[in-house]
C-alpha cells in the first residue's frame, strides 16, 4: 500500500461480469423463453378448441338446416295436398250447384 501511495494511484482489477451475473442473466434468458413458450402452447390448445368447436358448430347448423328444409317441404307438399282437396271439394259444390239450377229451370 505503500509503495501505491508513492506512485500516487491504486489500480485494482476486478472481474467485468462474475460467474454469479453469468448465471442470472442465463436463468432470466431460460424463464423468458420458457414463459413464452408456455404461453404458446396455451394459445395453441385454445385455437385448436376453438377451430373443433366452429367444425362442430358447422355440422350442428348443416343438420338443423336440413331438418328445417324437410319440415318446409313436408308443409309445402301437405298444403298443395289440401288445396288440392279443396279444389276438389269447390268443384263438387259448383257442379252440384249447376246440376241444382238446372233442374228448377226444367
Amino acid at each position: 500500500v505503500t509503495a501505491a501511495r508513492e506512485f500516487g494511484e491504486e489500480i485494482v482489477e476486478e472481474p467485468g461480469y462474475t460467474i454469479k451475473d453469468l448465471m442470472a442473466d442465463m436463468g432470466g434468458a431460460l424463464g423468458l423463453w420458457s414463459g413464452v413458450s408456455v404461453l404458446t402452447a396455451c394459445e395453441l390448445i385454445e385455437l385448436i378448441a376453438y377451430l373443433a368447436g366452429a367444425a362442430a358448430n358447422s355440422r350442428l347448423l348443416r343438420g338443423a338446416q336440413s331438418k328445417v328444409q324437410a319440415q318446409q317441404e313436408a308443409a309445402s307438399s301437405a298444403s298443395v295436398a289440401a288445396a288440392a282437396a279443396s279444389a276438389t271439394d269447390e268443384s263438387e259444390m259448383i257442379d252440384s250447384a249447376v246440376s241444382l239450377q238446372k233442374t228448377i229451370n226444367l
